[in-house]
């Protein structure tokens, strides 16, 4: 693992905010929130702070075998002093720390970042904790792609294979039984996205495609989130959906999303009413829900879909 300081004040000891990110740094559509989230909280501040951040690879992160080394390679890195506010980013991340904080800093308020909150259950919130939760709407994403698309009798789900994407995947089964006599659900997650590629270039008429994420694919190769939209959009004989704002010209249709600068920017006041103090002595919960729909012009033509559907 790796400790990366984004940025350091020129002062003795700036506030120390410590970001978790679930998968790496880089990976989609993660990045979008964090990056937005530390200017928003330098903007907001007006000490200066120190952001170090490092990775889980909740991809490929085992609870059982990986939580001691990370541990310890998180005690070592601050020894005595600890940060100020710890920020775990997504899912796995929220639920190593949430799990782990004990042997880590447990007189540190813990700032939940855009976990789900089916997630998080089980997870306890201390007097000064706080988080922004998302509550997904399973059968809302659904339901708009049938609106949108009303003669569909088949939605392809394109996710990983993950540990998290596997969760989701029994999520959308569970909260998409009562559809069972209006359309069929296929889920991809177990074939490698070359073959992936292959069923959505097949799909029969009337069709439809909801791409969750992907960060493994069913061979176990790690893919890129963006990339594999890309390549998935590219070979797709039917539309695409997607889950967040910055899909949204990157080949999905569009509709209700979550919006990462949104969700980014609840956050910050967050985390800056924890560091003030202004926040209080009782846990703060925001929940994150889905935006209202947007679309992109090119695929609603790219596939002569009606504007009075949307």
């Amino acid at each position: 693992a790796s400790l990366l300081p984004v940025h350091a004040a020129d002062t003795a000891r700036p506030v120390q905010v410590l970001i978790i990110n679930s998968f790496s740094r880089e990976n989609s559509p993660y990045e979008v929130f964090a990056a937005q989230f530390r200017r928003d909280l330098a903007q907001r501040l007006h000490t200066p702070v120190a952001f170090y951040e490092t990775s889980l690879d909740g991809a490929r992160f085992d609870p059982a075998r990986d939580s001691d080394a990370f541990v310890t390679f998180l005690r070592a890195r601050f020894g005595t002093d600890p940060p100020d506010l710890v920020v775990p980013i997504g899912p796995p991340a929220a639920r190593f720390y949430g799990l782990n904080r004990g042997r880590l800093f447990p007189g540190t308020p813990m700032l939940l970042a855009v976990p789900e909150e089916r997630v998080m259950r089980g997870i306890a919130l201390g007097p000064r904790d706080a988080g922004t939760v998302i509550s997904l709407d399973v059968s809302r994403l659904f339901t708009h792609i049938l609106q949108v698309l009303p003669a569909t009798t088949t939605i392809a789900v394109v996710s990983g294979n993950s540990p998290i994407e596997r969760f989701w995947v029994s999520v959308v089964r569970q909260e998409t039984q009562g559809l069972g006599e209006r359309v069929r659900i296929e889920h991809l997650n177990e074939l490698p996205l070359a073959d992936i590629e292959k069923r959505v270039a097949g799909l029969p008429a009337n069709s439809a495609i909801l791409f969750a994420q992907m960060y493994v694919d069913g061979a176990g190769v790690s893919q890129d989130h963006d990339v594999a939209l890309a390549r998935i959009r590219a070979a797709a004989a039917a539309p695409v959906f997607g889950l967040f704002g910055n899909q949204l010209g990157k080949g999905i249709v569009g509709g209700p999303l979550m919006s990462e600068v949104a969700a980014a920017s609840k956050t910050a006041d967050l985390a800056r009413a924890v560091l003030t103090g202004e926040g209080g002595d009782k846990p703060t919960v925001v929940r994150v829900e889905l935006a209202a729909p947007a679309y992109d012009r090119r695929e609603l033509n790219r596939w002569q879909i009606r504007e009075s559907n949307l």
